[in-house]
């Protein structure tokens, strides 16, 4: 079942595509807010409440949703920018890795089964979630001083971040957030603030190539193959909104309470993509 969004313009004029439209606005809002607030660029909430809300076209929704991660990224990049939270000794290594693998993941996601690549994700959620989880119980407090990094190891972080963003039509802090953490031992906010930056820049390549071959396989099915790009304009001006909020958020709220939304934002996701 797809977003019933009218890619002709003429035919929004209807209440009940208003009707549409506004809560995919609401949608976008509420992934760029904790898409910003906790670094993962707003696709782990898109995705399955569109499939929620309109039914499960996994292919559709991270095409669009790719699109929408570039521009989340980017407004929560500027604003962790101005907190000083963005270090260059960390983003730059791990961007080669991201920018390389990401376009192997979209042409992943192009030869696994919809409901197989719905499964991935949800167990991908959980597990991050669980492995949130331990940490936050094990270092309740951050270390704010940030810790000598190596290249090598931001490297595989971004290359990890990278395919998995390409595979899942994420922004890959799922990823990235958690490797920083488990295995640079990152303050969190600095952990956040360097995987939006990496994610401006993954997403960006991700989303051209996801949508392009999207623009493909929707032609050959008899779809629109600018439905994609369609719903992402529907979702992107509420969700640079929502990741400015949610950014600004970051650096006000406590530290142990933005954890906690990440795990819980990651195991209602998860548990939603993997009953389907």
């Amino acid at each position: 079942m797809s977003v019933p969004v009218p890619v002709d313009p003429m035919a929004i004029a209807s209440g009940q595509a208003w009707l549409e439209l506004g809560g995919i606005a609401a949608i976008g809002f509420g992934g760029g807010l904790l898409g910003g607030l906790v670094g993962i660029g707003g696709s782990l909430v898109m995705i399955p409440a569109l499939t929620f809300v309109y039914g499960r076209d996994q292919n559709l929704y991270q095409a669009a949703a790719m699109v929408v991660n570039a521009f989340v990224a980017a407004t929560a990049t500027r604003r962790h920018l101005k907190a000083g939270a963005v270090h260059r000794a960390v983003v730059l290594p791990m961007l080669p890795g991201a920018v390389l693998l990401v376009g192997v993941g979209v042409w992943l996601s192009t030869v696994i089964e919809e409901r197989w690549l719905a499964g991935i994700f949800g167990a991908f959620m959980l597990y991050v979630a669980a492995q949130e989880g331990v940490a936050l119980v094990r270092r309740p407090h951050d270390d704010h001083h940030l810790p000598h990094v190596r290249r090598g190891t931001m490297f595989v972080v971004g290359g990890a971040t990278g395919l998995v963003s390409g595979l899942l039509g994420i922004g890959g802090g799922g990823v990235a957030v958690p490797m920083l953490r488990g295995l640079c031992h990152l303050p969190i906010r600095q952990a956040i603030a360097a995987s939006s930056a990496v994610m401006l820049v993954g997403a960006s390549v991700g989303a051209i190539l996801k949508n392009l071959s999207y623009a493909t396989v929707a032609a050959s099915e008899g779809r629109s193959p600018l439905e994609s790009l369609v719903l992402a304009a529907l979702l992107v001006p509420t969700g640079m909104v929502g990741a400015w909020c949610g950014a600004t958020l970051t650096h006000w709220l406590p530290t142990k309470l933005v954890r906690l939304a990440f795990i819980l934002l990651l195991l209602a996701g998860g548990l939603r993509m993997m009953l389907g």
